[in-house]
């Protein structure tokens, strides 16, 4: 029996049975597309492809228990006399040889040789050699030290591997290590870390060793989950046999980087963020572990990066959304994530084995995580704190304490004296406050915040680098303030897991499975009390069957990539099924004292039973089942019944019923859901309704969807009784789209929502919103492509009683990259708007050694021996930084609107116009480059203000940041060896809003170069430079300026031979401060120096340089201004000088010296040295 059914590059053909088949084509068969339809019932097969002679050869295995030609009443297909197979072809042969150059110009070696290219190979730098492993990176060891700075040691190890350390053995491994952990950006899906070591060997008998910073993560799906970052090891061991008989077993342990917790994020409606993340015990200053962040919008799990859904400032603890999500007052957003926690070294172990025999299962998983009490890491516990955690058991508000320490008074620290004040009520209290005092300043104090009226002080704006807090009277016996001089004491905790899990398969499509599962909590392992409640179990067992089928069809339907192919086969006992009806059973257990160690619930799990407060811990029990009617493909419709009984809490039945048919090119998705739950005081019935309903056509797909969600809460037995915590919505949308293949991808989308809530018994129409959005990215030619996304949400409250504004969220962005006049204008746009909130934060100084900061302390200007915010300089020379500046961020917000525009132009003239005459010629010797970025947040609400980014705001009260930051070169004759000129101008605008008023800096400069080489002997270049430099304190007056400077830049090189170049130079430079008339400040300086460089390609490099400084100086010194205006240098003579030497010791290896250093006019010399050993791999 022959058939044949050919379909472009589909083949199906009938073949006959038997235990090997040979099947031949004339063009390549495409691995992994084979087919067989009809295939005999316990038969196994093998493919095997020979691409040499476009041939598969099948060879089907038969069980020693079934015979040839037996046929019973329990298979569900019977032995027929052929079989259907299909395959896919490629339009081409890949056996058929295909020659560039002759294979004779490979030599023995294996090396091309090229008959036209002179020259050596080029030979790799590396330290030594590892043939068989892939390796890369570097490794450098340094020194730095000097007479006006400490002794430091820099260190970078960079090394990536890859290969085999023996047949049997492989490695990978990368390892970077700087001296400086630095937690990466959160705006992109990938995440690349920069201090990490990772390595891992595996054998070919399924050994594998991982160590260094790992995850540790668990296996399966049931009550034990977590995912940590740690530092460790790992090992693993698979028997790598078949799936009926496979052993895993694992073992891991190392030190935890960070602690888990969860949030739900209380959100704006119609802000985007940034939203503040906080710890387990309410930690508001935390570093968020990278990647180590879930986040959940509506239940559903959303992506990190700039061009998804949200992205993550790790070092602030902050997440912004993007504009592809829309968040509105009735979002709900849970972020699971780890954060570094450093009160004590938290170690964590874990083991897991798996093991398959045949059709049944078993797997054991252990994890523990415990801190260590002996070990703390950023504190240390005094005797009285130990036994404060003792006493206090698991509960924490026993565990504050006052954090009033006596010091020595220092100018470096914010201290407070002691006071006893009375109120004119008459009562007396004992205070502190703030003092500069050296006889009366002995107290340090450190504040918690404690809610609005939970303390007696209030944070105030003052110079001193640091916070300083102020108490205010209580009124009527309740505190006035916020703030109180306590700590809460952080215990020691341990969590543990035990599981054991079970799985039975008893037919092909039915199995049941069950696990066990016993946990341990310790809340605080310095104390015994309480522990009654640290231990408990839960265990749960299921029946699955896949489907049960009751109906089957004449004939088979098979779709191959869209392609439909159809076979009669002549008895319904041999077809597949049309309908089936799966089968779900489940009951679960856990104990009241159960704990997990991450969620092991879907993230809106407790919500879809109607629980709100999960504090009092109740035994829980759950019974599910669930059944449906599904075709091909999956499509069907599913029922499932749940009964849950949790304490009071909940004592509830839900239903489910979820649909997704298909019909040609109509489908339809939905989703109807029931919950009634019992409550000590109240009662709950829930119906939601969802519909989704899509006609698909090759360009656009049209579609509608609807939800309805109704929350009713009463109180027991009176069903009319509706209460408060009521709600109701319903939303109605449609959309249209296409696919994502074609050269247009488009998507817009209508949604309105009426939101409902209770009013004297009954629901009343509280809010109405609209959405509309939209989303475009198309490539018009092979020159041009467009990004278009927009979104506009707008509330209403009907009510106009109610005095309510309107609430609008406008989120736009236009992305464009072209090339006009075949490459002659390269432009490339992005513009973004959206609308936020700012944090209002404020900064202080933090010493550090010499040498490793940004900032110095300049001078006690008002001799009150306090070092404060207007008295520190960012330093001239790196030597002399042993400050930096921290942002301490706060809890104040501030709607703002954003809008952020980032452009470029490049022009380059045609290259064929360089060999033409006249204008063509001339205008061919032009080049111009220029970009301009500005981004924009300020409180105005009007239109032109949120859109316009040029747009000037009439008072500077409603900008609270500007980052502006603009660049042109214009060069004539850039491809001249002989000469060229070059014009240019640079400036930034940067305007920062915090606790301390609004600062801003402004820096413009023009720039003018002339190139000229008017023989081999001499290298010549002027410049000329004319800037502006502004800076205004809205609070820090010492530090408004504004300095206009000239400079004159004149340098002659002279190339003596090829390897030793000479050169001379000369620079003027004439400044002023104009900020106000009454105060003059000039600054003159001359500055005429020498510099060398000796040079030998890739063996050795010696540089050198020495400068003379002059500078004439009239003006106040230790001032802001001044120390811009010098430069770091004093008047008078000063001189400057640096050497530096790199010497190439061995292959890979390297030597770099640098000696600098400077000496001012009534100052010592200043000498710096650094040494560095570079090694390459």
């Amino acid at each position: 029996m022959s058939q044949v059914i050919s379909q472009n590059l589909l083949r199906c053909k009938f073949y006959p049975v038997s235990d090997t088949l040979i099947i031949t084509d004339t063009l390549t068969i495409a691995p992994n597309s084979i087919l067989i339809y009809n295939k005999i019932e316990n038969k196994d097969f093998i493919v095997q492809q020979d691409i040499n002679s476009n041939s598969l050869k099948i060879i089907f295995s038969v069980p020693s228990h079934f015979q040839q030609g037996e046929a019973t009443d329990t298979m569900l297909h019977i032995i027929t006399d052929s079989i259907q197979i299909c395959y896919r072809v490629f339009p081409f042969q890949l056996s058929h040889k295909v020659l560039h150059k002759d294979p004779g110009l490979i030599n023995a070696e294996g090396y091309y040789y090229n008959p036209w290219a002179t020259g050596t190979r080029d030979e790799r730098t590396e330290l030594f050699s590892t043939p068989g492993i892939n390796k890369s990176g570097n490794l450098s060891r340094g020194i730095s030290l000097g007479n006006n700075q400490d002794v430091f040691v820099n260190s970078s190890f960079n090394l990536q591997l890859d290969g085999n350390l023996n047949p049997a053995m492989k490695i990978k491994a990368s390892i970077t290590d700087e001296n400086i952990p630095i937690q990466p950006e959160g705006n992109t899906q990938q995440i690349q870390e920069f201090d990490r070591i990772f390595i891992e060997l595996s054998h070919t008998n399924g050994l594998k060793l991982t160590a260094g910073d790992i995850y540790s993560e668990n296996r399966g799906n049931g009550f034990l989950q977590y995912r940590k970052k740690s530092k460790g090891g790992i090992i693993e061991w698979d028997s790598l046999k078949n799936e009926k008989h496979k052993i895993f077993t694992s073992a891991g342990g190392g030190l935890a980087k960070g602690r888990f917790t969860s949030q739900a994020l209380q959100v704006i409606d119609g802000v985007q963020g940034p939203y503040r993340l906080f710890g387990a015990n309410n930690e508001k200053f935390i570093i968020v572990l990278s990647g180590s962040e879930k986040v959940w919008l509506d239940g559903k799990l959303l992506e990190r990066g700039y061009d998804r859904d949200y992205t993550v400032d790790y070092n602030q603890s902050e997440i912004t959304f993007t504009n592809r999500v829309i968040i509105t007052q009735y979002s709900r957003v849970t972020v699971d994530f780890e954060y570094s926690d450093k009160n004590y070294s938290r170690s964590l172990f874990s083991v897991a084995h798996e093991q398959n025999l045949n059709r049944f299962s078993y797997s054991v998983q252990h994890f523990d995580e415990r801190d260590n009490p002996d070990q703390p890491v950023n504190q240390t516990l005094k005797d009285y704190e130990i036994r404060k955690l003792m006493d206090a058991g698991d509960s924490l508000k026993n565990a504050i304490i006052p954090a009033i320490d006596t010091v020595a008074f220092s100018e470096d620290k914010i201290l407070y004296a002691q006071k006893d004040t009375q109120t004119t009520e008459g009562n007396i209290y004992t205070i502190f406050y703030y003092s500069v005092n050296k006889d009366s300043a002995k107290y340090q104090l450190k504040f918690s915040e404690m809610g609005v009226n939970g303390g007696n002080y209030i944070q105030v704006r003052t110079l001193a680098n640091g916070k300083v807090f102020k108490w205010v009277k209580p009124v009527g016996g309740i505190p006035s303030g916020n703030y109180e001089p306590v700590v809460l004491l952080i215990p020691p905790v341990r969590s543990a897991m035990t599981t054991v899990g079970m799985n039975y398969q008893l037919t092909e499509k039915q199995n049941v499975s069950g696990e066990f599962a016993y946990s341990e909590k310790d809340k605080n392992r310095f104390s015994e009390k309480n522990s009654e409640d640290d231990n408990d179990n839960a265990f749960n067992i299921e029946y699955v069957n896949t489907g049960i089928s009751i109906w089957k069809s004449d004939t088979n339907s098979h779709y191959i990539d869209g392609e439909k192919v159809t076979t009669s086969v002549g008895s319904k006992h041999g077809a597949s099924p049309l309908l089936a009806v799966p089968l779900r059973l489940k009951f679960r257990h856990t104990g009241k004292n159960f704990n997990s160690i991450d969620r092991f619930d879907a993230v809106e799990f407790e919500r879809d039973w109607g629980s709100t407060s999960t504090i009092i811990p109740s035994t829980d029990n759950l019974i599910e089942g669930g059944t449906g009617l599904t075709g091909k493909k999956g499509k069907g419709i599913f029922y499932t019944f749940s009964k849950r009984n949790k304490g009071t809490e909940i004592d509830a039945i839900q239903q489910r019923i979820n649909l997704n048919p298909q019909y040609k090119r109509v489908s339809v998705t939905g989703e109807v859901f029931d919950l009634n739950n019992k409550q000590l005081n109240r009662a709950n019935n829930w119906q939601r309704l969802f519909g989704d309903l899509k006609w698909e056509y090759p360009f656009f797909t049209p579609g509608v969807n609807y939800r309805f969600d109704n929350n009713f809460i009463h109180l027991p037995e009176k069903n009319d009784s509706l209460i408060s915590l009521s709600k109701k919505f319903i939303e109605k949308g449609a959309y249209i789209t296409n696919s994502d293949t074609l050269k247009i991808n488009y998507r817009g989308a209508y949604l309105m929502r009426d939101n409902f809530i209770p009013v004297i018994g009954k629901y009343n129409l509280h809010d109405q919103s609209e959405t509309f959005s939209g989303n475009m990215k198309a490539k018009a030619g092979e020159n041009h492509t467009f990004d278009l996304m927009g979104t506009y949400y707008v509330s209403r409250i009907p009510d106009s009683s109610m005095n309510k504004p309107i609430t609008e969220n406008i989120l736009a962005q236009l992305g464009w990259n072209g090339r006009l006049m075949k490459g002659v204008l390269i432009p490339d746009l992005l513009y973004n708007t959206s609308t936020g909130q700012e944090l209002r934060k404020e900064y202080g100084f933090i010493e550090v050694p010499m040498g490793q900061g940004t900032h110095i302390y300049l001078a006690d200007r008002n001799n009150n021996s306090i070092k404060e915010l207007d008295e520190f300089e960012i330093s001239a020379f790196s030597s002399e930084a042993n400050y930096i500046k921290i942002f301490l961020p706060t809890n104040e917000y501030q709607k703002v609107y954003t809008n952020l525009i980032n452009s470029g132009l490049t022009i380059n003239p045609p290259g064929n116009w360089r060999s033409g005459t006249g204008l063509k010629n001339f205008l061919s010797k032009f080049n111009n480059t220029g970009s301009f970025r500005r981004e924009r947040k300020g409180t105005d609400p009007s239109f032109v203000a949120r859109f316009n980014p040029f747009y000037k705001f009439p008072s500077d009260t409603v900008l609270l940041s500007t980052n502006e930051n603009f660049h042109n070169l214009l060069s004539f004759n850039r491809y001249s060896p002989v000469w060229g000129l070059d014009a240019g101008i640079n400036g930034a605008i940067s305007k920062i809003w915090s606790l301390n008023g609004m600062d801003e800096r402004k820096s413009k400069e023009w720039m003018f170069s002339n190139r000229l080489i008017p023989a081999t002997f001499i290298n010549n270049r002027l410049t000329v430079k004319i800037s502006e430099k502004q800076s205004i304190s809205e609070y820090l007056t010492g530090r408004n300026y504004l300095i206009k400077g000239l400079s004159v830049e004149e340098g002659m090189e002279f190339p003596i031979e090829e390897f030793l170049r000479i050169s001379l130079l000369y620079t003027f430079k004439d400044k002023k401060n104009t900020f106000t008339s009454g105060i003059k400040q000039t600054a003159t300086s001359h500055e005429p120096g020498v510099e060398f460089r000796y040079s030998k390609v890739l063996s050795q490099a010696i540089e050198g340089k020495i400068n003379w400084v002059r500078y004439n100086y009239t003006g106040e010194l230790n001032t802001s201004s001044s120390y811009e205006m010098l430069e770091g240098f004093q008047p008078g003579n000063n001189m400057k000088w640096e050497l530096s030497v790199n010497q190439k010791i061995l292959n890979g290896l390297n030597l770099s010296m640098q000696y600098e250093g400077r000496k001012s006019e009534g100052a010592p010399p200043v000498h710096i040295g650094r040494f560095q050993v570079s090694a390459l791999f």
